[in-house]
This record gives C-alpha cells, structure tokens and sequence, in this order.
C-alpha cells in the first residue's frame, strides 16, 4: 500500500473513483480545467501495490475564510477507515491554513465508516445535516430573463449571501465573472440571491439566501422559479439543492414547488477550524 499526491496524468485515470464519490457522472475536462498544481501537492491518493488507486483526499478553496474537502475511499476495499485515517493524516500534515480558517468535509450520510473517521480525527461531532431536493424540469416555452448582476453589486450581494454563511465581496465577484450568480431585485434593492452550478444535465444550487429584512415574503421562491425557467431554458433534466433538515420553512417552500427529497444523496457537513 503506498501514498502519494495526484498529479494531472494521476487524476485523468480516477474518473470511475471520482464517479463513485460523488454519486454523479463527473467530467474529466472540467476536473483538468480546474487543477492547480500548486493545490494538489495537499491531494493524496491510496493505491494498492498494483498501482490501483484504492482511495483519495483533496479540497478546493470556497472562500476567503473556508474550503471543502472531499475524500472517498472504495467501499469494496476492507479496512477503509484505516486508509481513510492514513490519508487524513498525510493531508493534515501537508496541509497549511491561515488562521480561523474552515474545512468542511461532506460525507453521504448512511457512509458510516467515513463519517467515523471524520470524527476520530478530530472535526465537529456538532454536524450538520442536509438533505438533498430535486426538481424534475420540464420542457416548457419560457420569457426567460436571466437574473445576472453587475459585478458592481458584488458587495450588496456578498451581504445578502452572507446571511447564510460569510462571503466576500471578492468571492461574489468571480462568481459573477464565472456566470454563477442569480439575484432578485426589490425596488432596486437585491433582497434574493444565488450561486449556481451549471452541469451536463442539472443546474445545482449551491447556496440561495434573502436578506434578513424580507424573509417570508416570497423573493426567495420568485427567485427560484426564475431558475427554474433557465433551467428549462438549457434543455437540463433537472435542478438540486442541499438544505439543511433544521431549515422548515425552506424546506416546505422547495416541497410547494414540486421538489423531491432524495434520501440516498443525504449528507453530514463535518466542519473543523484550524
């Protein structure tokens, strides 16, 4: 058994991994565009002594303040929490974040042996949950208009998306420049607003908030179904999002408009601050 970081030519032979990881079809060319070699000397892979990649560890910047990190290691292999502790520590120990920074790992929720190991080594046992909803679009004639600011609302945006979790002004600003950012506007003020993910056959809410002087008054929903018609717009099967199982009145909304809770895609959000 051996570990050692991934390198390009590495991870263009992990889609099927990558694959099982994330419960998706995931795109190789997307997963070349973003690498960054500088990034991945913290990813690590665990192969076997047949050059077989068995497991891996990696984790994308978010934000200013916090990053996500994803780790997977074949459920048919045994001693998975072994390995996963083994690659944990190779990250931990290569790793370097500024201060009261974040790293968040999402685990499927009935992956009892992952979720183990996350907690052994010493993030949050105050997890959250979050289920995950999807909507089946349907091909449909729309007005659409395309809710995208101007990066000059970056900072009114990164105030409204920071209601859910703290955001940059500068971070809103690459989302925007990225075509991630949807927003809702009342009497020229954004009270909604959104960061999206545009796959091969689903457009992703990422986060979705309103600022905390309109709650309950419909924006958020106004938004959503705005993205429901762009959604339909680009031909995408369907559209999904996480929410967190605390978060009722979110959740009877996301229900009203049809969407589905997909109990086999649940996740526990397992933070630590360094």
């Amino acid at each position: 058994m051996n570990i050692s970081t991934i390198s390009l030519e590495d991870l263009k032979k992990l889609a099927s991994l990558l694959n099982l990881s994330a419960r998706y079809t995931v795109s190789i060319e997307e997963e070349i565009d973003y690498y960054d070699p500088e990034a991945a000397k913290t990813w690590f892979q665990y192969q076997d002594s047949s050059g077989n990649t068995l497991g891996f560890i990696r984790q994308f910047k978010q934000g200013s303040d916090w990053s996500i990190g994803e780790i997977y290691v074949n459920a048919s292999v045994s001693d998975r929490k072994r390995m996963a502790l083994e690659l944990l520590k190779a990250f931990n120990t290569n790793i370097k974040f500024p201060a009261s920074h974040r790293l968040r790992f999402d685990i499927w929720a009935n992956d009892e042996v992952l979720n183990q190991a996350i907690i052994e080594f010493g993030f949050s046992q105050s997890q959250q949950n979050f289920l995950q909803y999807e909507l089946t679009v349907q091909p449909q004639k729309t007005h659409f208009t395309k809710l995208n600011p101007h990066p000059s609302k970056a900072k009114e945006i990164a105030h409204v998306l920071s209601f859910l979790n703290p955001v940059s002004e500068q971070d809103v600003i690459d989302w925007i420049k990225s075509n991630c950012i949807r927003v809702f506007e009342h009497n020229s003020q954004i009270v909604s607003a959104a960061q999206i993910s545009i796959n091969d056959d689903d457009l992703e809410i990422i986060r979705i908030a309103t600022h905390q002087k309109f709650l309950r008054q419909g924006f958020a929903k106004q938004l959503i179904l705005s993205l429901i018609e762009e959604a339909a717009e680009l031909a995408k099967s369907k559209i999904s999002l996480k929410v967190e199982d605390k978060k009722l009145p979110a959740i009877a909304t996301y229900t009203n408009l049809g969407f589905v809770e997909v109990k086999e895609k649940s996740q526990v959000w397992h933070s630590k601050l360094f």
